[in-house]
């Protein structure tokens, strides 16, 4: 997480000094340009997996609650597994279908507009980010399967530990 700060800061001063020069100065250099796209890019695909498995990851639950409510669950259960499942190829897809444009880009020596970057390392951390949240997926597909073949109510139990141990540290800090 420190990293992913520190590398956000570290591109948003790079925006800021672009439009200083830009507007002050009377200078814009192309690179910038790319670094700022590139980098902000490799750091939001490396924080997939990480957003999801901190259960923060935009969702769409309503249709999931609406089944709960009504007391449904093995019906939300299955709805829950295609999604995991559904989410899992389409990620497999992602992943084998980058590594080959990954594989390309590197064989071309593909660079940026200004020539300043090579491309294939940012293609890299689109892969290993989606790779993350691939696997994340089917650990969700796991424990939404056990759930289903155990007849147990569905909740985010594996999230339970994470939100003991976030509530023992806001309690001391309130």
């Amino acid at each position: 997480m420190p990293i992913m700060m520190v590398g956000t800061f570290g591109i948003l001063s790079l925006a800021v000094l672009a439009v200083a020069l830009r507007y002050i100065w009377g200078i814009s250099y192309q690179w910038q340009s790319d670094y700022m796209v590139y980098f902000f890019l490799s750091f939001v695909f490396l924080h997939l997996g990480i957003t999801e498995r901190n259960n923060s990851h935009l969702k769409m639950t309503l249709l999931f609650e609406i089944l709960t409510a009504k007391n449904l669950y093995r019906s939300a259960g299955i709805l829950r597994m295609l999604a995991a499942a559904s989410g899992a190829v389409y990620l497999g897809f992602f992943i084998f279908w980058g590594w080959g444009l990954m594989t390309f880009a590197y064989s071309i020596q593909r660079v940026t507009e200004s020539r300043a970057l090579k491309i294939w390392p940012f293609y890299l951390s689109m892969i290993v980010g989606h790779g993350f949240f691939f696997l994340w997926t089917l650990y969700r597909f796991k424990v939404d399967y056990r759930a289903f073949i155990d007849r147990t109510p569905y909740s985010d139990a594996l999230l339970e530990r994470d939100e003991e141990l976030v509530a023992d540290t806001s309690e001391g800090t309130s």
